[in-house]
């Protein structure tokens, strides 16, 4: 995928001018910079959730997943039936949560849980979408160092064969993702 900006702006700020990053297909490639650099804008171009630039995305998936920085979690449901707002198959959606390492916690209602809790709830609603490519904005925001792992292998395992573009802060992201390519912002 080729992401040619010529030029992107929020109202007076200037974001993006004269650039072109690509993403070569099939491989995980990291955004890596600090806050306020345009990390997410790019990766929201590239999903196809942001035209209002100027310029081009070439060969950009039809079927991108998608992982928020807000988990995007309905408060009134279970965990589970968050899940099963994805898909048909309970089943599916119980080893998803295993997957994540929050099996047995399908009964709960978002606020009784932690934040990184919540994450991993929104990576394995994830994990249950087909998809073409991969897009994880700061994927394992709130989650401690085990967490982080479990997280990891759930990801590398569904994003495998599959364009991966995913936003860090942290060079440990860019390890535990297996990142081939890093942009630095």
């Amino acid at each position: 995928m080729r992401i040619t900006i010529e030029e992107k702006r929020f109202g007076d700020k200037l974001i993006f001018s004269s650039v072109v990053f690509d993403i070569r297909k099939g491989m995980r490639t990291a955004l890596l910079g600090p806050s306020g650099r345009g990390k997410t804008t790019l990766l929201r171009i590239a999903a196809g959730l942001d035209d209002d630039f100027i310029g081009r995305v070439d060969d950009r998936p039809e079927m991108p997943g998608i992982l928020f920085q807000e988990d995007r979690l309905s408060e009134r449901v279970s965990v589970l039936s968050n899940l099963m707002a994805v898909t048909d198959d309970r089943q599916k959606a119980l080893e998803a949560l295993g997957r994540v390492g929050l099996e047995g916690e399908g009964g709960h209602y978002i606020p009784e849980l932690s934040g990184g809790m919540r994450r991993r709830v929104a990576i394995a609603r994830l994990l249950l979408l087909p998809s073409d490519s991969v897009f994880l904005d700061e994927p394992f925001q709130g989650l401690d160092g085990e967490s982080k792992k479990i997280a990891a292998s759930a990801l590398l395992e569904y994003s495998q064969g599959k364009t991966m573009l995913f936003i860090t802060h942290d060079e440990e992201d860019v390890s535990l993702l297996g990142a081939e390519s890093v942009i630095r912002l």
